[in-house]
């Protein structure tokens, strides 16, 4: 199934770039520490083992009292890192298209515990094999990209439609284009525009004009979510 990537106007622009400035003003400079160093790991070790995983998925504050969590930690480290291996690979082939390598890099983690269905711990993981590539979905993401007119289905293969989707509204911003953040990969821009502050708050939620606060069209979305089945993480 094929979603609209659709582009936004000055106004959608211009909530992203309020949203991003509230962010900076809410969310404190160390929350990223996590997500960036599995990602150094990543660089090193061309896998991502289970430890960096649970780090991830405390970056992320999903729960890990599942039984998807219990079933990973007995799957052997080796096995993991296999998988995580193939899909770290697949998201860093410059060969392939965003879109390309994000569906190849979440069909290569399906095999592990808690990554057949859902897509925010994948993506967490698929971030940090990739930084510079990838970005971190979640429901909020979802919302997010809805409230500014690009839909987005729950079909199979969601994850590399988002990925097209950025892509798309980022190849298309306005020139000038918007400093959103400091000169970088292609999908920081968007890092924290339109997440969630840690304590449930909507950032931009003050903003003068009381647009709508944005909920996580970013790199780093993130926010509580909740995983209840063997095998399938966080949504």
């Amino acid at each position: 199934m094929t979603d609209q990537t659709g582009t936004i106007g000055s106004d959608g622009w211009q909530r992203l770039i309020a949203a991003r400035a509230a962010y900076h003003r809410t969310a404190g400079a160390h929350y990223d520490e996590v997500l960036d160093q599995v990602a150094e790991r990543a660089v090193s070790e061309g896998s991502i083992g289970k430890a960096d995983i649970g780090a991830l998925l405390l970056f992320k504050r999903l729960r890990a009292d599942t039984p998807w969590a219990r079933a990973l930690m007995a799957t052997a480290d080796a096995d993991v890192r296999r998988a995580t291996a193939a899909a770290t690979t697949a998201v860093r082939d410059t060969t392939l298209s965003l879109s390309d390598a994000a569906r190849a890099g979440r069909a290569a983690l399906v095999p592990l515990p808690g990554f057949t269905r859902g897509d925010a711990l994948a993506s967490t993981v698929l971030t940090a094999a990739a930084p510079h590539r990838m970005a971190v979905y979640d429901r909020r993401a979802h919302a997010g990209l809805r409230s500014l007119g690009i839909p987005l289905s729950n079909a199979s293969g969601r994850y590399s439609r988002y990925i097209a989707a950025l892509d798309h509204l980022l190849a298309h911003a306005p020139l000038p284009r918007p400093r959103l953040d400091t000169p970088g990969p292609r999908h920081r821009p968007l890092l924290p525009a339109t997440q969630l502050g840690r304590h449930g708050k909507r950032v931009g939620q003050e903003q003068a004009d009381g647009a709508p606060p944005l909920a996580g069209v970013a790199r780093r979305a993130r926010g509580r979510c909740c995983a209840r089945r063997p095998g399938r993480a966080a949504s």
